[in-house]
């Protein structure tokens, strides 16, 4: 049985390709070299069964110009990935490869017309060389190409679908600003017990550019990418032995490409059930990370009611009062090989603790990551204004970074003559400071109060049409209220009031320091009293959009018109929540050792 090969250097350029034994089709010349960093298609006279054993047959030179139609069972192959293509049955089979071994990981289906598939290899302007793929009488024909990394890329005419049929326990909708929307089949969404959000064995999901898939097995990563378009795309839920599982993902492509890997490594994800065992203790758990990444450690935080990412540390530290109220131990942390864990007994989560990740350091050892993916698909410029990698990056209000409390600390030290205390000059511009951040968080509460205004006349006009989809608004609508609610508890104080007191400190300053130490510190009180009911309101009111983005995903699962007022509920959430103030929760987060230290 022959095996006829196509070897296609990905180094050489959009139109160099090597045909087995070196043959060459364009003018630019190909380094014969460096199969690692090719593709090959081969050409097999039998549907590819995941033996490994074709993969080692030798090259065999096949001249000859392209387009070159193509008979039999095409397989493109790279180091860590191999899709076979069946013409009789018209879909794809995606394996991973990894120390030689392969894993069935999923079929891909097209929408196209009924009759056997018809494959011819063309060039290819970003891999060499492609496999199209049409019918006899068929319309415009589906191209695919697959990267040396593993990714294969299709391209559909417009009004087509793409549907990868893999066994999920979870799908993730990734947002590096808020926080990710997760679907749970067992619970609905977000790790919590709610109302289930496949309706009829299916869920709509907002078209952000990205879903990645955490694989039944806890050791593979579907991940599926798109540009910026009309796409909709929804995940259906099947049974796998005793519970509900997520079995395929579905995207309508807009007639733009769609691209989708899967990523292999044992324990490239975890889950496991909270136990009253990890409270108040630091407890080592048995996942183990199996290489260095941006690891993520999610759950549900009852006391908020929302759901939050976690970024593990690399080594245990303090938790003030953004993410989960009050200060505590920061929940997962790297010990070195071991993996802690430690929760509070006074805001105890519940349910299932999730562990994945979406981005690597970039260091060898790591396999691709989903926003390695999406970079690489889609090209840096356009996944960073998808990912928004800006809006994750803390606001500044003061160049030093001292809060209210911490200001305040400094301006009663200098009057109680404490030898760190700082000279009078810088008294005098901490005391400027405190007015202008409690002015800046001031305006910040004022930002979610028009954010919530303009959600509400906008969801009002919207629906106006849609009964259907204003029905189902009533959770959003009451989350919305209460930002409203929440944003009008702002202190009666006047900002000229805070800056009167702000002079006296200032004034005080020249006098003798330990006769107005008692009237100082009554000033610097009433300044932290202002500043901390206003940090407050500015992390709960970030809570309240956090929970909107989630309330808004699960609304916007029923139908196409709900995913679609989802999305824009969902963009406009995010936007409010790029840029977060030091007290607002962070996916960046980095502990301080004393609120409002710098």
């Amino acid at each position: 049985m022959d095996v006829r090969i196509l070897r296609i250097l990905a180094a050489a350029g959009p139109l160099a390709i090597l045909l087995g034994g070196g043959w060459r089709l364009a003018e630019a010349a190909a380094p014969a070299e460096a199969p690692r960093q090719g593709v090959a298609v081969r050409i097999l006279p039998a549907p590819f069964s995941g033996n490994p054993a074709p993969l080692g047959a030798p090259l065999e030179r096949l001249p000859g110009a392209l387009p070159r139609p193509l008979s039999g069972y095409p397989l493109l192959e790279a180091e860590t990935a191999c899709v076979a293509l069946s013409p009789d049955r018209g879909n794809l089979t995606f394996w991973t490869r990894r120390a030689g071994r392969l894993t069935r990981r999923g079929e891909i289906a097209l929408s196209r017309a009924a009759g056997p598939a018809r494959f011819q290899l063309v060039a290819d302007p970003r891999q060499g060389v492609a496999v199209e793929i049409g019918v006899p009488g068929g319309e415009q024909a589906h191209t695919i190409a697959l990267s040396p990394d593993g990714i294969l890329e299709i391209r559909q005419p417009p009004g087509a679908t793409v549907t990868v049929r893999s066994p999920l326990r979870y799908a993730l909708a990734p947002s590096l600003v808020g926080t990710d929307l997760l679907y749970d089949p067992s619970r609905g969404m977000g790790l919590q017990a709610r109302p289930q959000v496949f309706v009829d064995g299916q869920a709509y999901v907002p078209s952000l550019g990205m879903v990645v898939g955490l694989g039944a097995g806890g050791d593979g990563m579907l991940v599926g990418v798109w540009p910026r378009g009309n796409q909709l795309v929804r995940l259906a839920v099947g049974e796998q032995g005793d519970r509900p599982t997520i079995e395929s993902l579905a995207i309508d492509t807009d007639g733009k490409s769609f691209y989708v890997a899967f990523l292999d490594q044992p324990g490239i994800w975890h889950e496991e059930p909270l136990r009253d065992a990890y409270l108040e203790t630091h407890t080592a758990i048995g996942w183990r990370r199996p290489f260095d990444a941006r690891w993520i450690g999610r759950f549900f935080i009852d006391s908020d009611g929302y759901g939050f990412p976690f970024y593990f540390l690399s080594e245990k530290q303090k938790l003030w009062g953004r993410c989960i109220r009050g200060w505590f131990e920061y929940p997962v942390w790297f010990d070195g090989d071991r993996t802690m864990v430690h929760f509070e007994k006074k805001f105890p989560p519940k349910g299932m603790l999730l562990v994945y990740f979406l981005d690597t350091y970039g260091q060898g050892g790591a396999p691709l990551s989903p926003v390695a993916v999406m970079q690489e698909s889609l090209g840096e410029a356009e996944a960073d204004q998808l990912l928004d990698f800006d809006g994750t990056q803390e606001q500044v209000l003061l160049e030093h970074r001292n809060a209210v409390c911490a200001m305040t600390a400094k301006i009663e030290a200098y009057f109680a003559k404490e030898a760190s205390a700082p000279a009078r000059e810088e008294i005098k511009q901490y005391a400027d400071d405190v007015s202008t951040f409690i002015r800046l968080i001031r305006e910040r509460v004022f930002e979610f109060e028009r954010f919530a205004a303009a959600m509400e006349k906008w969801l009002k006009t919207e629906t106006a049409g849609r009964p259907a989809v204003a029905a189902d608004l009533e959770p959003c609508e009451e989350i919305l209220a209460e930002i409203r609610e929440v944003a009008a508890e702002l202190p009666k104080t006047s900002l000229g009031e805070v800056r009167d007191w702000t002079e006296q400190l200032k004034t005080l300053s020249a006098g003798d320091r330990e006769e107005n130490l008692a009237l100082a510190k009554k000033l610097t009180q009433k300044c932290r009293s202002v500043a901390g009911t206003q940090d407050d309101l500015a992390r709960n009111l970030s809570v309240a959009a956090i929970r909107l983005m989630e309330e808004a995903a699960w609304m916007g699962a029923r139908s196409p018109d709900h995913v679609r007022v989802a999305e824009r509920m969902i963009d406009d959430c995010r936007g409010i929540l790029r840029k977060p103030t030091w007290w607002e929760p962070c996916r960046k987060y980095l502990p301080k050792s004393n609120p409002g230290a710098p």
